[in-house]
């Protein structure tokens, strides 16, 4: 009976430095992709990075955070888009570029589905608001992000 409750106490000690780990190790990736967006990222080659097996690092990631790996990083970059796209006048292809694109027309295809309208669409509307403050994103066709 001892022998078992020291089982219990020693498996529920190592669960809690576990958990505790995999915690560090998320926000460790979730911090380097946040800095890395415009490198050519992949679940691969984070894995390697952090010394994890590719589907482990895929589960744990969307255990800890509700999103899966690739959805966090592409959702980081189209808001880094979405801010290149307001605050500057660069043209689609340079915008996809600095965020890890570098294909521009994958870009603007994982933009629209992220935000409903094209990465040009986008920009204009940004631009019109601007001239226009008061114009929401839905009120001009798009979706809230």
């Amino acid at each position: 009976e001892l022998k078992d409750s020291l089982k219990k106490i020693v498996s529920r000690l190592l669960d809690g430095v576990r958990n505790k780990e995999s915690a560090d190790v998320i926000i460790s990736i979730r911090e380097y992709i946040e800095k890395n967006y415009d490198d050519s990222l992949n679940v691969a080659d984070l894995a390697r990075k952090y010394g994890l097996n590719v589907s482990y690092l895929s589960t744990l990631f969307k255990e800890r955070t509700g999103i899966n790996i690739t959805s966090y990083i592409e959702g980081i970059r189209m808001e880094k888009a979405m801010n290149l796209l307001r605050e500057t006048n660069w043209k689609v292809t340079e915008v996809a570029f600095h965020v890890g694109y570098s294909n521009s027309g994958y870009f603007s295809r994982v933009f629209k589905k992220y935000t409903g309208v094209t990465p040009g669409e986008y920009g204009e509307m940004e631009k019109k608001r601007r001239k226009t403050p008061g114009i929401s994103l839905e009120e001009r066709g798009g979706k809230t992000v």
